[in-house]
């Protein structure tokens, strides 16, 4: 039997529901200082790997590379270089953001990781493979990694 919808077949029964789940989110010893930092200081802390002195962002307890326990904080700079620069055009119901969005992976300056995040203010055309880039912050920042709306061209912002 085959999967394959054929024409003429009637069309694929949908359910419709609501679920809201309320929940929290331990956001742990790193993550607090990480996004604490984020909301009361518009600042980005990365952590320093001792034995290997790679920064990881967001930080995490060990390092990915030697599994060195990670206690340095780093403090770092808004800007850094979009790469892995993808489009976004399928739009479905209850999106927060509405296409096109475009995705970036974020290094910023002297970090040895990324994130994935939003570029924004790109026109339109052909997408670069790599840009120079600085947050946008939100004005009122309640410490989310959303409290930079996105990531724009260039060093100021």
């Amino acid at each position: 039997m085959s999967n394959q919808v054929s024409e003429g077949s009637p069309p694929p029964l949908k359910i419709k529901g609501r679920m809201e789940i309320e929940y929290t989110w331990s956001l742990g010893r790193l993550g607090t200082r990480f996004f604490e930092a984020i909301r009361t200081e518009r600042r980005l802390l990365g952590i320093r790997c001792p034995s290997c002195r790679g920064v990881l962002v967001p930080p995490l307890p060990t390092c990915g590379r030697c599994f060195a326990p990670m206690s340095e904080w780093v403090d770092l700079p808004d800007t850094g270089m979009a790469t892995s620069i993808v489009p976004y055009l399928l739009e479905y119901p209850g999106q927060a953001l509405k296409p096109p969005i475009i995705f970036a992976k974020i290094r910023l300056d002297g970090a040895d990781s990324s994130f994935t995040h939003i570029l924004g203010d790109i026109p339109p055309g052909p997408l670069p493979q790599t840009l120079r880039v600085r947050a946008r912050w939100r004005a009122e920042r309640i410490g989310s990694i959303e409290d930079i709306v996105c990531f724009v061209p260039g060093s100021t912002c």
